[in-house]
């Protein structure tokens, strides 16, 4: 409880909403935005991977560590660690927004959604929707970058439009069965 207080008395004098504020608090671990590798020294680099997982590769051929470098099992533990934690956190809060139909101006959802190295990959797992005047339409990111809609055909969203997360109770019945033929294949 202290700890929401907390987090509401910063988002007020930060001129924001709570949920602004937890957006911009999701942690990078050192990935830059739209990079899911760096460097752990001169020899091996960090992987973040599609499965929102953590691997050590060679920096020279790529190839994936079976264990982790003595030198680097402090600093994993802990990377790893707070990734799960801030995961777990992110399904939680995406179930909260689902419930509440959150908006976000279409230019903050794609510097949130597109940019952040762990909320890239997460966005990935959701149908979102673009209102376009009173209406919803569904698509979805991809690892690329570029958004799709069930049909796989690619989405350019709209300038000056909000986007939700797409509830399957909001969507048409073709819709829903769509986007469940869809999901798979990713």
């Amino acid at each position: 409880k202290a700890a929401a207080t907390c987090l509401a008395t910063l988002a007020k004098r930060l001129g924001m909403t709570q949920d602004e504020l937890e957006d911009l608090s999701v942690p990078h671990l050192g990935f830059t935005a739209g990079s899911h590798k760096q460097a752990l020294d001169d020899r091996l680099r960090l992987t973040l991977t599609a499965e929102l997982q953590l691997v050590i590769e060679r920096a020279e051929d790529g190839k994936q560590l079976k264990t982790t470098p003595v030198a680097h099992r402090a600093v994993m533990k802990e990377l790893r660690k707070t990734l799960k934690d801030s995961v777990k956190r992110e399904r939680e809060r995406h179930e909260r927004m689902l419930i509440n139909q959150r908006l976000w101006p279409s230019a903050t959802w794609k510097t949130y959604y597109l940019e952040h190295p762990i909320l890239k990959i997460l966005a990935q797992q959701f149908v979102w929707e673009e209102k376009i005047e009173e209406q919803y339409i569904p698509f979805r990111p991809l690892a690329d970058g570029s958004l799709t809609d069930a049909d796989d055909n690619e989405v350019t969203l709209q300038q000056e439009i909000d986007i939700r997360l797409a509830h399957p109770a909001r969507l048409s019945d073709q819709q829903r069965q769509a986007w469940l033929t869809h999901l798979p294949d990713y």
